[in-house]
């Protein structure tokens, strides 16, 4: 169980982590605030690990692609699974991040396609 934050009037952005402030717009002075529409409104949620996901599927059944788009935990979800876990999926699609972490969406999350998954995807034995 975790928080889930929610972002925006409609919910346009949610995540269980905190949204980044760069997302803030500046008022008629320059000062940087966010309006209150944007101010996160929280929801408790279930959080399931990936690795209790894949071990539901039969060890006989192939896992032609994987796809996540998990607000910023997409490599710390990944990353979780075991080698042998990993190895039973063909091909993987994932939201990453390229800028420096400042750019990110999210605060305090690993997901850089750079410095987080390329080294660790290569040591499971993937090919880009």
């Amino acid at each position: 169980i975790a928080d889930f934050n929610i972002y925006h009037i409609q919910g346009s952005a949610s995540s269980l982590a905190e949204y980044n402030d760069r997302h803030s717009v500046p008022d008629a002075f320059g000062d940087w605030w966010v309006p209150p529409e944007w101010l996160p409104k929280r929801s408790t949620v279930p959080v399931l690990p990936l690795a209790a996901l894949l071990d539901a599927i039969p060890l006989g059944v192939t896992i032609t692609l994987l796809k996540t788009d998990m607000q910023g935990f997409d490599f710390d979800a990944v990353s979780s699974l075991s080698r042998a876990q990993i190895r039973r999926i063909k091909n993987i699609t994932a939201e990453v991040y390229t800028l420096s972490e400042e750019h990110n969406p999210y605060v305090g999350v690993r997901n850089h396609l750079h410095d987080d998954w390329l080294p660790h995807m290569a040591a499971m034995g993937f090919h880009f």
